[in-house]
Parts: C-alpha cells; structure tokens; sequence
C-alpha cells in the first residue's frame, strides 16, 4: 500500500508545480489503498475491517470484548452485592456455600434473619406430633390381625354381629380356658378403642422437635368367649366379653 507523502512535499517553499502534482497522486493512491477507488461506503468499511453500517449490536460487543460490560440494562435481574430484594429462589452450586459474617459459637447471632429481622437463632421452636397407624397384635380374633388385615378395627364392640362374618365361629377357642370361673356364654361388648404408645422423638430438627407414636386397635391376646373372666391354667386372668 502506497504511503502518504510527508507535508513538505504538499507545502514546502521550494515545491514546484510538477512535484504537487505527483504528491497529489501518491495522496490519491494512499487513499485508494485505504478505503478503495469506487466511492462506495460499503467498500471503504470493508477496506478498514468495519463490520456495520451502523452502531455494532449488543452481542457483536460482548462477542469482540469476551464479556458483558455493566450496564444498567445488563444488570437487571443480578444481585447487588451491596444489597437488594430478590424476588425467586438463590440456587447455589453443589460446592457453593452460604457463608455468615458473624463468629462461631453464637447459636443466637446466626446471620441469618427472618423478614420482621428477627435472628434464626431467636426463633420459637415448635414440636411437632405424629401418630402411626401400626399393626395389631393379635387383634380380635384368633387367626392372628383380623382375617389377613393387620390394621382391621371392628365396626363396633358387638363381637357377636360381626364375628361369623370374617370367617371366624363365635366359640370356637372355648377350649382355651380351663373354666374355673364357670362356664357361662353371654354376648359382652369388647372395646374398639385405639391403644396408643408413648411419644418418642425422632428428629430434632431447627425448627423444633418431631415426635411419632405408634396406635392401634388390638386387645393384645386372644379372644376369649368363655365370660365370667375367666383364668386360664397360667394364671393370667382375661377381659370379659
């Protein structure tokens, strides 16, 4: 590419005609190089690497620079970090963390307020309560937890209503007791009320402790239909029905 000629070619004293007239050429022959012989805008951008006719867009500035530049545009939807609301969920990497400025050893003075301000640390706890359903022992019946149903609750306490129809005779285990207590039969309601164990807990959690206990319905033992309680040739005296 030709270059261009020093000014004292163009403006020296000494300059002749005949040697402006070839400084002018060596300008029109630099400028030929530089933007190109036709005229054309679009052939002088292309001379000089200028992409656009007109301003560049966003992403051909983020793509020449390698990065987004901070703009008030660009900002919208990112966190200040000298504060801000956000108004979604902050998602963090598997390795990230969630540190607090504030020392060990202070259960109290977390860092980690509520919306009132209050600290994490000075928040209520609050227990919660739960009741499992578990199996039955032995249930009502002798078959062992009620005809295949190991969480089967009579209708009601009328025994004699609702025996035959899960299979069962109303005396068949007569021969369990030994009849020391006599041998009258007599159609005594059973309870159907739920035995319930003693809470235990089984979390302790920040928000407070979560406590189980298991229920069921279930008399422990086996049906007695020999009445006037009964004691069996162990001894142990059983519930009249």
């Amino acid at each position: 590419m030709t270059a261009l000629p020093p000014k004292a070619s163009l403006t020296g004293p000494t300059v002749t005609q005949g040697q402006f007239k070839t400084a002018l050429d060596t300008v029109n022959d630099y400028l030929t190089g530089l933007l190109g012989s036709d005229g054309n805008p679009a052939t002088a951008r292309a001379a000089l690497g200028v992409i656009n006719a007109t301003a560049p867009t966003s992403a051909q500035v983020i793509a020449a620079l390698g990065f987004t530049p901070y703009s008030t545009t660009s900002a919208v939807g990112k966190v200040d970090k000298t504060g801000d609301t956000m108004t979604g969920n902050l998602t963090m990497a598997s390795s990230a963390n969630v540190v607090s400025s504030r020392p060990g050893d202070d259960a109290r003075n977390t860092g980690f307020k509520m919306a009132d301000g209050q600290d994490l640390g000075e928040m209520n706890r609050s227990n919660q309560y739960y009741d499992d359903r578990a199996s039955n022992c032995n249930g009502y019946v002798p078959n062992g937890n009620c005809n295949g149903n190991a969480q089967w609750t009579p209708p009601n306490g009328n025994w004699w209503e609702w025996y035959a129809s899960i299979g069962r005779a109303a005396w068949e285990n007569n021969g369990s007791f030994d009849g020391a207590g006599g041998t009258t039969y007599a159609y005594n309601a059973v309870s159907v009320g739920f035995n319930y164990d003693a809470y235990y807990l089984s979390a302790d959690e920040i928000g407070g402790g979560e406590y189980h206990r298991n229920y069921r319905n279930c008399n422990c033992g086996a049906f007695n239909c020999r009445t006037n309680c009964n004691c069996a040739c162990c001894g142990n005296c059983c519930g009249c029905c």
